[in-house]
């Protein structure tokens, strides 16, 4: 049901090792660079790749996929399956980039963590903490620049937040992507 809600981002590669697909496999465009295990492994690229860009990706690809992650912070699953790259079509044109995390509890939003990513090669981030009615919660965090003005259309607040109680109902508590 949720997926009528979505637009779900195409896989065009993965991988297991860091090197990336030639220029010639992949369309030109903008996409997203992920390892499958973690927080914070993900870049926003721009095919063709320069040879400099190619090569710090691939040595960044490289770190993240020697690298666990979670276990000092109880988040042991991340490192029970096969950590891979993936390569996903870029799904918005807004630059940057919003991810919405959604907290729920019972099926029902409780708080949105919202982070911005720019393609700027910099990985830096933007984030703030909204009430499930897009409204600034007082406390922040502290790890990120503030994101200040955030703003989509009230048609897409309302379908992600329908996406994720939907994905969310039937959990006591989880944690919602979009």
């Amino acid at each position: 049901e949720a997926r009528t809600l979505l637009q779900v981002p195409e896989v065009l590669w993965q991988s297991a090792t860091p090197r990336l697909p030639p220029d010639d496999a992949i369309p030109p465009g903008e996409y997203l660079l992920k390892a499958n295990h973690g927080s914070g492994r993900c870049r926003r690229i721009r095919y063709p790749l320069p040879p400099a860009t190619r090569a710090a990706l691939e040595a960044l690809a490289a770190k993240w996929l020697a690298k666990g992650y979670g276990v000092r912070g109880g988040e042991w699953w991340y490192n029970v399956f096969t950590p891979r790259l993936l390569l996903e079509r870029c799904v918005t044109r807004r630059n940057p980039s919003a991810a919405m995390l959604f907290f729920l509890f019972h099926g029902e939003v409780a708080s949105i963590y919202v982070d911005e990513k720019l393609l700027d090669g910099s990985n830096r981030t933007r984030a703030a903490v909204f009430d499930p009615d897009f409204r600034l919660l007082p406390e922040q965090p502290g790890d990120s620049e503030p994101l200040h003005g955030f703003a989509i259309p009230a048609d897409m607040k309302s379908r992600a937040i329908a996406a994720a109680r939907s994905i969310g109902r039937t959990f006591e508590a989880v944690r919602v992507d979009i």
